[in-house]
């Protein structure tokens, strides 16, 4: 009985060192044989990049994107909508750093799509320039030559929708009124 147990023993112990040597050869087989895997990590790694400049939606948060004033006119039978925004010094460097293409375009409320048979304006082309960190966007629509509702200049229910060069949607920020109505006491934004 001792020699069949101490022939148990030694081939439990013998197939430990075994496991250990090829653990070793696992962890040396991990480790870069020649430049081209070096490169094809460099190549992911840059597409990851890539990939996180083109959803960089998470970028336009209230502590470093505001809306300060959503204005709503009629003008020469058009809907004229102005926001005033206000972008963080560390947004605007992502922005500019990263030559980041996006566009904002405004998504209607039901009540206006009615009217102007559109769910949202056209694309609008934004550039960070000379380090300007507020800025207005002009959306402009047509109206049609039909009597228009008295909420027509209601505030309530805009959408702004943030779309980069892909022509995809990276990010919305729900109730432009309610954003602009937040307290402007941020962190990462400083407001007169």
């Amino acid at each position: 009985m001792k020699r069949i147990l101490s022939a148990i023993l030694i081939i439990f112990l013998l197939s430990g060192c075994n496991n250990s040597n090829n653990k070793d050869a696992t962890n040396q087989n991990n480790i870069p044989k020649d430049s081209q895997e070096v490169n094809d990590k460099e190549e992911l790694n840059s597409s990851i990049n890539k990939q996180e400049i083109l959803d960089f939606g998470e970028k336009f948060v209230p502590n470093d994107f505001l809306i300060k004033d959503f204005i709503i006119n009629i003008e020469d039978n058009k809907l004229v909508y102005n926001l005033k925004i206000i972008m963080s010094e560390e947004l605007y460097k992502f922005l500019s750093e990263n030559k980041v293409e996006y566009y904002f375009s405004l998504e209607y409320p039901e009540r206006i799509r009615e009217v102007v048979e559109k769910t949202s304006t056209d694309l609008i082309k934004h550039v960070p320039t000379n380090n300007q960190l507020s800025y207005n966007i002009i959306f402009k629509e047509e109206l049609p030559k039909k009597e228009l509702p008295d909420s027509i200049t209601d505030k309530q229910k805009y959408n702004l929708l943030v779309i980069n060069k892909e022509g995809s949607v990276v990010s919305i920020l729900d109730g432009i009124e309610a954003l602009s109505n937040m307290t402007k006491d941020s962190k990462a934004i400083k407001v007169n």
